[in-house]
């Protein structure tokens, strides 16, 4: 091979490397979004009207919990080096009750079915 086959080879080579990339990065693409149907095939399915619902519950749950409640909180006070009451940490610790109250809001939603149990396992 001469000089100016060798550059047109190589030149050959670059696009067909080029082409193999692209259809890498699209074989890439598809295998995430085909992981992520994989992940949500067994997630009911909701309307965005009731996700909407689901939102403004939560929301509303939150907005109303007593986050100004001290006896929520585990707190830890130290005395700095020039003798000032400094607040070391703070621990949401009473977080069962914000769980509750969420859960409560967001399953006024839903009818639930009590008769019927389906085992998850």
């Amino acid at each position: 091979m001469n000089k100016e086959q060798l550059e047109k080879r190589i030149k050959e080579l670059d696009l067909l490397i080029d082409e193999s990339k692209n259809g890498v990065v699209n074989f890439n693409t598809e295998q995430e979004r085909l992981k992520i149907q994989l992940r949500d095939i067994n997630k009911p399915i909701i309307s965005e009207e009731i996700a909407d619902l689901i939102n403004d519950k939560i929301d509303y749950a939150i907005e109303h919990y007593s986050f100004c409640d001290s006896d929520n909180y585990i707190t830890e006070f130290e005395i700095s080096y020039d003798n000032r009451i400094e607040l070391s940490s703070i621990d949401l610790d009473n977080y069962a009750d914000l769980v509750r109250e969420v859960t409560h809001a967001v399953m006024e939603v839903f009818k639930i079915d009590e008769d019927e149990y389906t085992d998850s396992e």
